[in-house]
């Protein structure tokens, strides 16, 4: 779980978390060297997180970022090819990964294969 915005100081979030359920904790992860934000698309993937778009102080964002659970760091990946915007749609299906629609200067009806995974197998 990661990224947002905290009320209580008016801030945009940038860091990540993970719960264990077993001892009922939390601990938190590597942040993200993007801009903080707020509604971004955030998809699991083959041991690794994408996440991007969004909205920010700056406003709506068109980055993507790569964070690799086994080594606990970020990398940025080549932007979303659309608009930047935010509460975009969002999933993974048999190795791809799909992001779309949301709203920022408009809604958007659009909608893109961000990331494929290639496995033995596979085609």
């Amino acid at each position: 779980m990661g990224f947002g915005y905290n009320t209580q100081v008016g801030t945009y979030l940038d860091d990540l978390w993970k719960f264990d359920p077993v001892s009922e904790t939390w601990t938190e992860l590597a942040s993200c060297p993007c801009q903080a934000r707020t509604h971004p698309a955030f998809v699991h993937l083959d041991g690794k997180i994408f996440v991007g778009v969004g909205g920010s102080s700056s406003g709506n964002r068109d980055d993507w970022w790569q964070y690799d659970i086994a080594l606990n760091t970020w990398s940025a990946k080549p932007d979303f090819p659309g608009v930047p915007r935010h509460h975009p749609y969002y999933f993974d299906l048999d190795g791809y990964a799909y992001v779309g629609f949301g709203h920022g200067n408009g809604i958007f009806k659009d909608f893109y294969l961000m990331i494929q995974i290639q496995k033995f197998g596979r085609k």
